[in-house]
């Protein structure tokens, strides 16, 4: 958590090989690591839902899904087996929706899942979900967070970044706050109030 500016899209940028850090270290299963691309990041589960959606409006969801790994059959785009892949993308995160539609046509929320399955898809172990609600109605927020419940019983470590307070204490289990671009401090949740939260935020 944090105030707007406080570096915490920043901080999931560099966890998921987007920046370079100029200090400090990322250690996964006690091994430091450094990304020098997304990428890299991928390679060892790491994955990111951006705030903005980071898709080509224009290609259907299978060709979003499947970009970078488009599979081939003679030399030619194999057009049945990217919708299929597509299709096991989004059925790993319980969705199910017509992979030729263009992206485009698409509401905010599903636009979100399927930038989720991409994520999911790389095999990620860590997903960091960059305020994921900014664009989402009640309703949609509830169903992520459904998700992001099932994610976390499937062993998925979840980085949740937001300043919302109800989200925070809906979803998580230790808090961060950042401040100007420095770790204030990180205390469970039972420890926390949104008080508490605010006064080392600001």
């Amino acid at each position: 958590v944090g105030e707007n500016g406080a570096g915490k899209s920043t901080l999931g940028k560099i966890l998921a090989g987007i920046h370079r850090p100029d200090g400090g270290s990322i250690v996964i299963d006690g091994r430091a690591v450094s990304f020098a691309s997304p990428r890299d990041a991928a390679r060892v589960g790491v994955g990111m839902v951006h705030q903005e959606l980071a898709f080509c409006p224009d290609l259907s969801v299978a060709e979003n899904l499947c970009m970078g790994r488009y599979p081939r059959r003679f030399g030619m785009l194999d057009r049945p087996a990217m919708r299929r892949r597509a299709g096991e993308l989004l059925g790993r995160i319980g969705v199910d929706m017509d992979v030729d539609r263009t992206l485009r046509t698409l509401p905010t929320a599903q636009e979100q899942l399927v930038q989720i399955a991409a994520a999911v898809g790389t095999g990620a172990r860590i997903l960091i979900f960059d305020e994921p609600t900014s664009s989402l109605s009640d309703p949609e927020a509830q169903r992520l967070f459904a998700l992001i419940d099932e994610l976390r019983s499937r062993g998925t470590t979840i980085l949740y970044v937001s300043h919302r307070m109800p989200e925070i204490f809906r979803l998580c289990d230790r808090i961060s706050i950042l401040r100007d671009g420095r770790h204030v401090g990180t205390i469970n949740r039972a420890d926390a109030s949104p008080d508490r939260l605010v006064q080392m935020m600001i």
